[in-house]
């Protein structure tokens, strides 16, 4: 009498299923966890008896405890990913994704339009009319995180923006026009006021 891979039954050779005698003798699996008919042809693996308590990475090879990945949304599983590794790949796509647009609003030469600023973590995408904190309403509440991605998704379709460094940026927020584009003369400290 053969016995099940998987659960461990026995069952008999011979079985009689629709209206025929059936030969069961050379299945690996009981009806039970693999029905007559359906032609499970894999391997079919155990269930496990408790939560796993450790996991293998994809990415990186290495075993983890379960608690170093993310699970999903529906908490049926964990990702294939560990968190470090996840994370690494994230911001090496943000990365990606921002040098991308940034060469693309600057047309392929690198710099701030307003003070010529070249170093690239100094740089960022600002709205050209002033409607940055519009444009973020009505992309949504992630529009932050994900803006660059978005810019990328919808083929820079987004012409309302320019490439200029964190300085400039914040001048026209604050004081509505950038120092560098000031008519005249910047002003200096007073010496005697400096000491």
């Amino acid at each position: 009498m053969p016995s099940c891979h998987l659960c461990g039954a026995h069952f008999p050779n011979w079985l009689y299923l629709d209206g025929r005698s059936r030969n069961l003798g050379s299945r690996k699996y009981c009806l039970t966890c693999s029905p007559y008919g359906l032609h499970n042809v894999r391997k079919l693996e155990r269930v496990p008896t408790g939560p796993p308590i450790s996991k293998v990475c994809a990415k990186c090879g290495l075993e983890k405890p379960i608690g170093e990945f993310y699970m999903r949304r529906d908490r049926s599983c964990s990702h294939a990913w560990c968190k470090v590794c996840n994370t690494e790949h994230r911001k090496a796509r943000f990365r990606q994704d921002r040098l991308a647009a940034l060469l693309h609003y600057s047309r392929g030469e690198l710099c701030c339009a307003c003070c010529g600023e070249t170093r690239l973590e100094f740089l960022a995408l600002d709205h050209i009319n002033d409607d940055g904190a519009a444009h973020r309403l009505e992309l949504g509440p992630q529009a932050g995180r994900h803006f660059y991605a978005w810019l990328r998704k919808t083929g820079y379709t987004y012409q309302a923006l320019v490439v200029a460094c964190h300085n400039c940026n914040m001048a026209r927020a604050l004081y509505g026009q950038c120092p560098h584009k000031r008519d005249g003369p910047v002003a200096q400290p007073d010496s005697a006021s400096v000491s």
